[in-house]
């Protein structure tokens, strides 16, 4: 999804009035006091479970990664924000960068909830007693072995993941 369809209602002009962003340090700050729980000078946004921190701004939540590139930059982001270090809360602007949805897809660094081992990209096979190791590549699963140890199997997923994930960060 493209920024401006979902985010219209607010522009560079406003947020700059509202918000103050240190791009050193990432941190947005009210520039106004808008109510008795938010003061001027005070932190702006709150974190939630998944990480992000986000802004309400004229009845709109919005992304703080979001507003400190629309204030740094004076426009929303064409395509979806990427944080290059992989930790949602630092807001940096030299921390953030555009990618396609694909890329940023790609990025991922965790393991799924419903992997078994927490493991990105490896698995347990019974049949073999081994540890495998498979990347998804251009809508395809590809296999890269099986593996005596976790480590071995995870190696040989980072290495893969870094020939063919585009912008990979890990």
């Amino acid at each position: 999804m493209i920024a401006t369809d979902k985010y219209t209602g607010l522009s560079a002009a406003q947020a700059r009035e509202l918000l103050a962003y240190d791009p050193d340090t990432g941190i947005l700050t009210w520039k106004v006091t808008r109510s008795i729980r938010v003061r001027q000078g005070a932190p702006a946004g709150h974190c939630r479970p998944h990480g992000y921190s986000y802004v309400c701004v004229n009845r709109g939540q919005y992304p703080s990664h979001w507003l400190a590139w629309l204030i740094h930059y004076g426009e929303w982001p064409a395509t979806e924000l990427d944080h290059i270090n992989g930790q949602r809360s630092d807001n940096r602007i030299s921390n953030l960068r555009t990618v396609s949805r694909k890329q940023n897809q790609n990025n991922q660094r965790r393991a799924h909830s419903r992997n078994k081992l927490g493991v990105l990209g490896v698995s347990y096979c019974e049949k073999w007693h081994k540890y495998t190791a498979s990347i998804g590549h251009n809508r395809k699963k590809i296999y890269l072995g099986g593996f005596n140890t976790i480590e071995e199997a995870h190696n040989a997923y980072l290495k893969a993941k870094r020939e063919l994930h585009e912008g990979n960060t890990i």
